[in-house]
């Protein structure tokens, strides 16, 4: 009996080869250890194959009538002397698409299809993945500052004992939870009587109670007035609805301990914060102090430049979205770089991270993953300093420790 049996496979048909692919007792299977980056055993063939006769004849009608795109594959299958019986010893497909054909033979390199050849082949390919097989996995919200930034304008002279309203336009912002609802005030001096309980001319409107803060700049032209030994001057002030005048009134800043009698210019840098109740308007406001709760005569108050942002920190609520385990993983990448092939790998089994993707976290129905095998296994290399080998048709991952202590013998 023959030691070895040759065939050709396409589309599921096999052609048994009477004639041996000349060279094949002089090709050596060589397997290499990739100590770069995978630590995984790489076949190697010496030599390309050449056929003749019958062989040679139907390579020829197949790269005629289907053109280089078609792969037959070459099987190999050597005897099982105790039971005469003929057992796969290799399979591979041709490459077409530089074949040699002469007028006594037909030459093509082997594609080595193994599971080593094919991850070498398709490590960078990004597959779509689904969640099939994956675990629930609570997720802790988010935090987040939601924020708008807002100029602020207002010329202001010779306080008459109510409040001004800034003018405000808003620049931008960014308030996902809706935290806040931000709005553009109407620059005024407001009429008596003072009424901020029903006043529509305010700057937010707090929809969750919490710590705000109010941060910024405003460049302004300005005179304070010392008078019969009384300073009277201005301060900025975030109000609240809760009162007629105003309630829970917070400071920004004031310019008590600037010029007196002078005009000048100055830049007041602040950062304040304060607690906001839901529901409650809140508007921000210039006074004039008067200790004696008179008129502020010859004092102005002119915004030149100014930007101010209104922020809260909040937190996204907890969700439950889908993840695969790592093993999982694996497992589906590897099956879909060769579908008969199987994973193995003790860290993965034992570990605790898992792995989710975009779809999942935003609740799409039927979410995908797209990733390849290449940016999953750096993954798991910086978690656990992993390698690669192949044994079989079995991708095993493990610490690379692991290969260092073991002499894996592969077929020649």
């Amino acid at each position: 009996m023959k030691i070895f049996k040759y065939f050709f496979k396409i589309n599921g048909n096999e052609y048994e080869i009477p004639q041996a692919p000349k060279g094949w007792e002089d090709t050596k299977v060589e397997w290499k250890r990739d100590t770069v980056k995978y630590w995984s055993n790489i076949q190697e063939f010496s030599l390309p194959f050449q056929f003749v006769l019958s062989a040679a004849q139907y390579l020829r009608k197949v790269l005629y009538t289907s053109g280089i795109e078609a792969t037959p594959t070459l099987i190999v299958r050597k005897l099982n002397p105790k039971f005469e019986t003929y057992e796969d010893f290799y399979e591979g497909d041709l490459d077409l698409s530089e074949a040699e054909d002469s007028r006594d033979s037909f030459e093509a390199n082997l594609m080595i299809s193994n599971l080593a050849a094919k991850i070498k082949a398709l490590s960078s390919t990004e597959f779509d993945l689904d969640f099939d097989d994956s675990i629930n996995v609570r997720v802790a919200g988010i935090d987040l500052i939601e924020y708008a930034n807002i100029y602020a304008s207002g010329t202001f002279g010779s306080w008459g004992r109510r409040p001004f309203v800034f003018g405000t336009s808003i620049q931008d912002f960014d308030i996902p939870l809706g935290t806040f609802t931000v709005f553009e005030q109407t620059e005024e001096e407001m009429s008596t009587p003072i009424n901020f309980i029903t006043s529509d001319n305010f700057l937010i409107t707090a929809n969750i109670s919490g710590e705000y803060q109010i941060s910024g700049t405003i460049k302004a032209r300005l005179r304070n007035r010392e008078t019969a030994g009384v300073n009277l001057y201005w301060k900025v002030l975030v109000v609240d609805n809760t009162l007629q005048s105003g309630g829970n009134p917070v400071l920004v800043f004031d310019t008590e301990n600037l010029y007196y009698n002078l005009d000048f210019e100055y830049e007041f840098n602040f950062s304040v914060f304060f607690n906001a109740v839901a529901g409650r308007n809140y508007t921000l406001i210039l006074v004039g102090y008067n200790p004696f709760g008179g008129d502020n005569p010859g004092t102005f108050f002119e915004v030149q430049e100014s930007i101010i942002k209104i922020s809260a920190a909040t937190t996204t609520e907890p969700v439950i979205i889908k993840a695969l385990r790592t093993k999982t993983l694996f497992d589906k990448i590897v099956s879909k770089i060769s579908p008969n092939s199987t994973a193995q790998s003790n860290v993965l089994d034992n570990s605790l991270e898992v792995i989710t993707s975009g779809d999942a976290i935003r609740g799409i129905p039927f979410p995908k993953m797209k990733t390849s095998f290449n940016n999953f296994f750096e993954s798991m290399d910086a978690l656990y300093n992993v390698g690669l080998d192949i044994s079989s048709d079995v991708a095993i991952l493990e610490k690379k420790d692991f290969f260092s202590n073991i002499n894996p013998t592969q077929p020649a």
